[in-house]
């Protein structure tokens, strides 16, 4: 399936970016719009042994 119109505005300015055209400001703001925030994992704490006594 092709891309959305945001996915390629993104890579686009994505390009730009990487290539000095577009500040890190103005990159941040994009990710903020085009982006899904990333989901919370649920990690599991390893204690080395001997830690609880």
């Amino acid at each position: 399936m092709s891309k959305s119109i945001l996915e390629t505005v993104h890579e686009s300015v994505k390009g730009l970016y990487e290539i000095g055209l577009v500040d890190a400001t103005t990159m941040r703001k994009f990710d903020a719009q085009c982006l899904e925030p990333a989901k919370k994992k649920n990690i599991l704490m390893v204690l080395p042994f001997g830690y609880y006594s």
